[in-house]
């Protein structure tokens, strides 16, 4: 098929796709071939033979965060003078706002609108809920003027173990589990503040996300999660694998004045402008040309 289209550029994302990508690109003539990674890989000492060898066959290599990038040539899988850095686009959908309205209906039942708390994500191990979950529930121990929830947005195989964990801590009724959802902006809109407590992450979409929604935020400091926070002193860097950590930097937002927390916020919009999806497709033409 590619031999048939002839493409000026064949670009390929992800480690499967680039092993067969590349090479069928290579082996079809395509003048430029860019492969992209965009995770952390742990290859075997097997995979980073074969993966330096596909490699070579490309052009250009785009890494989605610097961690990404750095990670790949200490492998040895790429020479760096190869690698680029192009970070995810994100682009917030509209409001939903008869789901608004109803997100709205639901909090205005309460005495008072809780202080929320969210992450969006898959419920995997890497994404490090359980502990999440314990740094919360350690939180709720303290003294608070304001009541607190934790809002879990997402789905995957940990869901019933973590409802369970919730339960077992007494805390089930504050932590929501608002399962997949096509649309987060409106999740987003009604929440106080993000945690991305990832034990890695290449880079962070769902941070971005948050960001461009002005909301502050606590982000584990590893991997490429602290490059999209920037300079903009938006949010708390966390040891992942500390949950006094996590539960401290919590416990800092939600006492925080609100005009700091929306100081913070906007501090957070004007930082997320550098992932627009127009600034994303200037850097691919630019690449695509050279």
């Amino acid at each position: 098929m590619i031999k048939e289209l002839k493409p000026d550029v064949l670009h390929s994302q992800g480690g499967e796709a680039n092993f067969h990508g590349i090479l069928a690109g290579h082996w079809a003539g395509v003048k430029t071939i860019i492969g992209e990674e965009i995770g952390i890989p742990n290859h075997h000492r097997y995979w980073k033979f074969i993966f330096r060898w596909v490699y070579s066959k490309a052009q250009l290599i785009i890494a989605i965060s610097h961690a990404v990038k750095d990670n790949i040539v200490e492998l040895g899988e790429v020479v760096e003078d190869k690698v680029k850095v192009v970070y995810n686009p994100v682009s917030i959908g509209e409001i939903d706002h008869d789901a608004s309205t109803e997100m709205a209906g639901r909090l205005s039942d309460e005495i008072e609108k809780p202080f929320v708390f969210i992450t969006t994500c898959r419920l995997v191990p890497i994404k490090n809920l359980d502990r999440l979950i314990t740094a919360f529930s350690e939180m709720e121990k303290e003294e608070s003027e304001k009541p607190k929830e934790l809002w879990i947005v997402g789905d995957g195989p940990l869901k019933e173990d973590l409802i369970q964990q919730a339960k077992s801590l007494g805390i089930g009724g504050k932590i929501k589990f608002w399962g997949f959802q096509e649309n987060v902006s409106v999740f987003l809109e009604m929440a106080d503040a993000f945690v991305l407590p990832s034990l890695m992450e290449g880079s962070s979409v769902s941070l971005a996300e948050a960001m461009a929604w002005g909301l502050p935020s606590v982000i584990t400091k590893i991997g490429g999660a602290p490059e999209i926070l920037g300079n903009s002193n938006s949010g708390i860097l966390v040891d992942p694998l500390d949950v006094s950590s996590i539960k401290d930097a919590m416990s800092t937002l939600a006492v925080l004045k609100a005009t700091e927390r929306n100081e913070m916020g906007e501090r957070a919009k004007r930082e997320s402008e550098r992932f627009l999806p127009e600034a994303y497709i200037i850097s691919l033409i630019e690449m695509y040309k050279s």
